[in-house]
């Protein structure tokens, strides 16, 4: 028997919040609180990886009860639930004054508005939040939000200008957003690699997500739920067999999807030849 084969498994779920988590429009997430009370007693992290700040997070962690690792802003930063939201664990890109300048030298170059340039009624109008919570959505650390007013041709040009500052562009379900050459699969495996040697255990990953900003996270994860949304369609995952599409909407799909893997999980529990162990001791 080899080494790999003599580790126990552990299971570690990652999440997007808008339209998947929470409904697209409203937030609501009351389809999936059971499943993440199961999660929770079964002891399996379920990490949010959103396009959110780590400010935008704070009230909602608390509402939801939410004790796990969370990464923000696209892949930016991840933290740690028992440590300051000033101060990530860990970061995987420029801060947010570098983004501030590439796109100020570009101004005149294309139509575009971002979170910086908004004001807080224009971010709740954009976004759907309240004023409150649209406060919180500009405080950015390491991207940039921005709603594209220009032509697709100009998109090309865009990128290309962004790629020479070093940064990348990435859609999501509401705006377009300027970070830097990483995204939402980079610290799942700093995580990853986190939990195996925190665990000694062989670390296997499930992901769910909407939008074409999350197609790294489910390419990175060993089985993974495309969450369908009433915005848009299915962002296109060519050749990836580990991507399932749910057939619910947003938080119902996300139950659906995750009530099987649920199920999987207590009967593996229940068998002791399962190799699959959902205890979070360290």
């Amino acid at each position: 028997m080899t080494e790999n084969q003599s580790l126990q498994r552990r299971l570690l779920i990652y999440t997007d919040l808008d339209g998947t988590l929470l409904d697209h429009d409203s937030y609501d997430t009351s389809a999936t609180a059971a499943l993440r009370q199961n999660l929770k007693a079964l002891g399996v992290p379920v990490v949010w990886n959103t396009s959110k700040t780590a400010a935008e997070l704070e009230a909602l962690r608390v509402a939801l009860d939410h004790t796990d690792p969370y990464i923000v802003e696209n892949g930016a930063a991840l933290y740690f639930p028992d440590e300051s939201t000033q101060q990530p664990k860990q970061t995987f890109g420029p801060g947010h004054d570098h983004i501030m300048n590439c796109l100020e030298g570009v101004k005149g170059r294309f139509r575009f508005k971002g979170f910086h340039d908004m004001t807080t009624a224009e971010v709740a109008a954009a976004t759907g939040l309240a004023e409150p919570d649209a406060a919180l959505a500009k405080q950015r650390q390491f991207s940039e939000p921005l709603t594209w007013q220009d032509s697709p041709a100009a998109m090309s040009d865009f990128l290309a200008a962004m790629a020479d500052c070093g940064l990348t562009v990435l859609r999501g379900g509401r705006f377009v957003h300027i970070l830097g050459n990483f995204n939402k699969a980079t610290p799942m495996r700093w995580l990853n690699d986190y939990y195996a040697n925190r665990w000694n255990a062989i670390v296997e990953t499930i992901a769910l997500g909407d939008s074409q900003n999350d197609i790294a996270m489910l390419q990175a994860a060993d089985r993974a739920y495309l969450i369908r949304s009433p915005a848009h369609v299915p962002p296109q995952i060519n050749g990836q067999a580990n991507i399932r599409i749910a057939k619910g909407y947003g938080p119902n799909g996300w139950a659906e999807a995750i009530s099987s893997e649920v199920h999987t999980l207590v009967a593996n529990d229940e068998s002791p030849d399962e190799t699959l162990t959902t205890s979070t001791q360290g």
